[in-house]
């Protein structure tokens, strides 16, 4: 049983590990974010949600410290989930509305991708010339451009209407793991604020220094212009990804407590049975030690004895974690249910903490008098 949980806390760790190493596609130093989510009785349509955000954004922008600001619906790692919307290519032969592809759409104004330090792979950005009276335009990842096949992407025209409004194609971006650090990012297009049918919320920061200091910023650039806008779930991309990650960090040291609460218990044991077979043969070893066998010899003779039963465990444990551990497989990132390193990693645990567990039995077997033995 102490194998069994000290394998599957071994593969947790593992799995937590290599999770929290994943790059997400975005910079989250230093960058605060905000909620404010505009009403509809004050703010009925996207005009007037854009009066609101837009000089709330200007105001950031022009604070001290601040590298970049925007305003999205697109906050990585903040409980949101995909909205899959069908669009279509123009020219493509796919106009069969049920097998059209669907990717999930985002709004952001222009610092957006600064904002986040998402990277630019072809193209161009989003400008504070791509307004409402403007051309259409779209931003895809590239996890999109996969429906594009060997062609370019950027200049091509998309709609997410069939066809009833179509937008151009202006850039390609990095992949954002939006949803989750272990799900990998599915195609998503960002369609500028001031060409969208508004619905944004969320505003992003970036700051020279600590972020922290931003929160009362947005807070009084925001009452600036609306007083009795509520500004919620304040917080750094840094502590939304911690709280992402609190979770199977959890579940991970619980289990290693557990595991190694387990350890100590089989240890307890293996000593306790080898200083009983050690008391019960002590006349033995002083007659060996009368007939020439090295305290050595004894020594080695006792942890053999007591690593055979650690062996035995092992092998019943190692086999039982095989089967067992299956089930937390949905719970591992980048980390199989029988991981061998692992696994090698627990049985020479086990070797080195049975092996301890025997020292002071067979060191107390060394120090019987071979005469008074003897005799």
């Amino acid at each position: 049983m102490s194998v069994v949980l000290l394998v599957g806390a071994g593969l947790l760790l593992a799995s937590f590990y290599r999770l929290q190493k994943v790059d997400g596609g975005y910079r989250p130093d230093r960058v605060m974010s905000a909620e404010a989510f505009t009403n509809f009785s004050k703010y009925p349509d996207a005009n007037s949600q854009i009066r609101f955000y837009q000089p709330v954004l200007e105001r950031l922008q022009a604070e001290p410290g601040v590298v970049a600001a925007a305003v999205t619906n697109a906050v990585p790692l903040s409980a949101s989930t995909p909205n899959p919307t069908p669009f279509q290519i123009e020219g493509s032969a796919t106009d069969d509305p049920d097998k059209r592809p669907a990717a999930d759409v985002r709004v952001v104004t222009a610092g957006y991708f600064q904002t986040l330090g998402i990277s630019l792979v072809q193209g161009r950005v989003f400008t504070e010339l791509d307004r409402r009276a403007a051309p259409a335009v779209a931003i895809i990842n590239a996890s999109m451009t996969r429906y594009w096949e060997a062609r370019n992407p950027v200049g091509s025209r998309i709609s997410f209407d069939s066809g009833q409004t179509w937008a151009t194609v202006v850039g390609v971006v990095g992949d954002v793991r939006q949803f989750g650090l272990e799900r990998d990012s599915i195609a998503q297009a960002y369609t500028p604020l001031g060409q969208s049918q508004g619905l944004a919320g969320r505003f992003l920061v970036r700051t020279t220094g600590d972020p922290l200091s931003a929160a009362k910023m947005i807070r009084e650039d925001v009452h600036l212009v609306d007083p009795n806008m509520p500004v919620e779930n304040v917080r750094t991309l840094d502590d939304l990804r911690e709280r992402y990650l609190a979770t199977p960090k959890l579940t991970a040291t619980l289990l290693t407590v557990f595991a190694l609460l387990a350890v100590l218990v089989t240890m307890a044991g293996i000593t306790g049975v080898i200083a009983t077979s050690v008391s019960q043969r002590m006349s033995e070893f002083g007659v060996r030690m009368a007939l020439g066998a090295s305290r050595d010899r004894v020594l080695r003779l006792v942890i053999g004895q007591g690593l055979t039963l650690v062996a035995i465990g092992l092998g019943i444990g190692i086999g039982a974690s095989m089967a067992l551990t299956r089930v937390l497989g949905t719970y591992l990132y980048d980390t199989t249910p029988t991981d061998p390193l692992t696994f090698a990693a627990v049985g020479v645990s086990f070797v080195v903490a049975g092996a301890l567990a025997c020292l002071g039995p067979a060191w107390r077997a060394t120090t019987v008098d071979p005469i008074l033995r003897a005799d």
